[in-house]
Order: structure tokens, then C-alpha cells, then sequence
């Protein structure tokens, strides 16, 4: 059986901004990063009872502050920064998000947001952070993302996401020589396969691919395509392939799966929560052999899909809207205004930042 996400946000009756608005300070130094950006931009036009300002670096004449990532609440911490504040931890990146690397900011915030039930299990094996956790599953946009037809010929594996080749000390991180493995060993059982990559920095698998005769299709975001096309190239696949060796969302999995698509991926990120064997889509041990298995299976499945069980994964992230995530935020940061109301006028922070 597959674990529950938190519900969708239930609409109700248009709510009146009130007066004067409470402030608060969404602090992100990668705020350019797409996913960033949109999530940003859900905040701006989603929340009603709180302004929201972004900026790379905390601003004064706020109530609470909202750091985007833990690196960045820590950095400001350890600088002298007392102001209500609330993170979020977007992955599970050893040495850079775990909790001893980024203990002041972890345990200085009066809430801990995460965006899976695995980072939230790694943070509450921490002491102290139990009662402040909370989980607000990401997601994506609804009206963009949906399901257009089924391909034909090839079986169509995607892989959507930025390659990373190194992130401070992590190699490889996307996967990327996990994605060749696996790709070669599914050339072995398949005949008539087809590879499209979809993000940036991907040219050294492309090349790869080629070499070993494998054929591969890549969609880059600097050269021919934009996240506009992102909707008609997940209707181009059969299924998501995640090969990372962990994960914030990933977001492509709400994306793939609104369009109907299956995913295929060890448990990193969300795919615990998302993945029901065989039916929206496998979820494998992180090697090559259990993938191309995961992706075998998918192929012989694809009669199943196209004929509409397609429907499994879209409804499984039905409601996982960039609204919803929004409203969520919203409602924690009221939450967290209420618990400090002794304490909220705005204060310079010339002497702190």
C-alpha cells in the first residue's frame, strides 16, 4: 500500500485581506533556480493574509522570515540573526543539509518544513526536532501539466532534471553513470528503446549514449527547448526515470505523473510516498540491474497505460497544486505569528545582517 501525502488544501469561501497584513521575508540565495522561482511565485500569488517579500538576503520591517534553504538560516545564525524564522529542508544531502552541518539553523527555527516523509524521518531521528517538523509536500501546476495521448513506437524513457556532476563533495549526484548502466542493460532486452533527457549539463551521457549506439534524444533549456515545452515532452515518454542518489521532490515526478506518466526510481525523496508497484509506476534498489528491471516492466505494461490506467498516476497527484502548496505555507506562518504575537514589530536588522 502507498503512504498517505497530506491532504490537498479544501477550498473554501474567498478570504478579505486583512488590513495590516504581516510581513514576512522569504530569504533564498538560489531564488533564480526554476523550481525555486515557481515555488516563490506560488507564495506571491497564492498568499492572501501575509505579504510575501523575497530577497537573497534577510531585509528589516518584517514579522518572520522564511530561509529557503538551512545553509542559508545557519549562515545568517551564527551571524547574531534573532529574528521568528522558519526553513525548509528541500532534500537529504549528506554533509550540506543534514542536521549536524546546519544545527544552529535547525534548532534556532520555529518550524522545520520538509517536502517528504524521508526527510522528515532523517530530521526526526535528530533530538529536539520532533515537535517542530512539518511536512508540505511540493508539487506542481495543474493547469499546465495533464495528460495528452500515449507514444507510439519507441519505449520512451525520461529523464527530466539539471545535472549536477558535483555537488561539494557528492559526485554524480543526478545519477547520470546510473542512468547509462541501466539504459545498457534495458538495450540488451529491448530492441526498440529510445532515451530523452530533459534539463541541462547532460552532454556527457549524451555522448556516452551515442557511443555505446543507444538512441537518445536531449532537450536542453539553453538551446532548444523551455519549461513551456516541459508538458508535450512528458507526453512524448512511456515513463519518468529517477536515478539520483537522493532528491528534494523531485518535482518532475508531480509533473510526469499529472501527465499520467509512470516513474521508476530507488527510494529517494518522494517516490516512496508516490510509487505503488506496477501501478504508478516501480520503485527499485539504486543500481543498475533493479532499474532496468523497473523500466522492463513498465514496457510490458505500456498497453495497460495507454488503454488508461494512466488515470492511477494522475489521480494519485491530483490536488498537489503549486495553490495548495501555498495555502500550506500560509497557514504555517499564521500559525507561527500567532505563537510569537508577544513579539512581532518589525525590526531593523542593520546590526544583525
Amino acid at each position: 500500500m502507498m503512504q498517505s501525502l497530506s491532504k490537498p488544501a479544501v477550498a473554501g469561501k474567498p478570504r478579505i485581506n486583512p488590513p495590516h497584513k504581516p510581513r514576512v521575508n522569504l530569504v533564498a540565495r538560489t531564488i533564480n533556480a526554476w523550481v525555486f522561482r515557481a515555488m516563490s511565485e506560488a507564495l506571491l500569488e497564492w498568499c492572501r493574509d501575509v505579504e510575501i517579500v523575497i530577497t537573497r538576503q534577510p531585509i528589516g520591517g518584517c514579522q518572520l522570515y522564511h530561509f529557503f534553504r538551512p545553509q542559508d538560516a545557519t549562515a545568517v545564525v551564527v551571524r547574531g540573526f534573532d529574528r521568528p524564522f522558519v526553513t525548509t529542508l528541500h532534500g537529504e544531502l549528506p554533509g550540506v543539509t543534514d542536521y549536524r552541518t546546519c544545527r544552529p539553523g535547525y534548532d534556532l527555527a520555529e518550524k522545520v518544513i520538509c517536502v517528504s516523509e524521508t526527510a522528515r524521518k532523517i530530521l526526526a531521528s535528530a533530538a529536539g526536532l520532533n515537535g517542530k517538523l512539518a511536512l508540505i509536500h511540493a508539487g506542481a501546476d495543474a493547469n499546465k501539466f495533464r495528460f495528452e495521448r500515449w507514444p507510439q513506437g519507441h519505449f520512451t524513457v525520461g529523464v527530466v532534471s539539471r545535472n549536477y556532476p558535483l555537488m561539494r563533495d557528492i559526485a554524480d549526484v543526478k545519477g547520470g553513470e546510473m542512468i547509462i548502466e541501466t539504459m545498457t542493460r534495458l538495450a540488451e532486452k529491448l530492441s526498440d528503446i529510445l532515451l530523452m533527457v530533459v534539463g541541462v549539463d547532460w552532454e556527457g551521457l549524451i555522448d556516452e549514449m551515442l557511443r555505446r549506439s543507444i538512441p537518445v534524444v536531449y532537450y536542453d533549456r539553453r538551446r532548444n527547448c523551455t519549461y513551456d515545452d516541459y508538458p508535450r515532452l512528458y507526453n512524448q515518454m512511456d515513463c519518468l526515470l529517477v536515478a539520483s542518489k537522493f532528491e528534494g521532490g523531485p518535482v518532475a515526478a508531480y509533473e510526469a505523473m499529472m501527465c499520467g506518466r509512470p516513474v521508476v526510481g530507488p527510494a529517494v525523496g518522494v517516490l516512496p510516498e508516490l510509487i505503488e508497484q506496477k501501478r504508478t509506476g516501480m520503485l527499485c534498489e539504486r543500481n543498475a540491474e533493479s532499474l532496468a528491471e523497473g523500466l522492463e516492466w513498465m514496457c510490458r505494461l505500456r498497453p495497460d497505460f495507454a488503454e488508461g490506467r494512466w488515470k492511477d498516476c494522475a489521480e494519485r497527484v491530483k490536488g498537489f497544486t503549486w495553490e495548495r502548496w501555498a495555502e500550506e505555507h500560509e497557514r504555517l506562518y499564521l500559525e507561527v505569528l500567532k505563537s510569537k504575537s508577544a513579539n512581532l514589530q518589525p525590526q531593523s536588522l542593520e546590526a544583525k545582517s
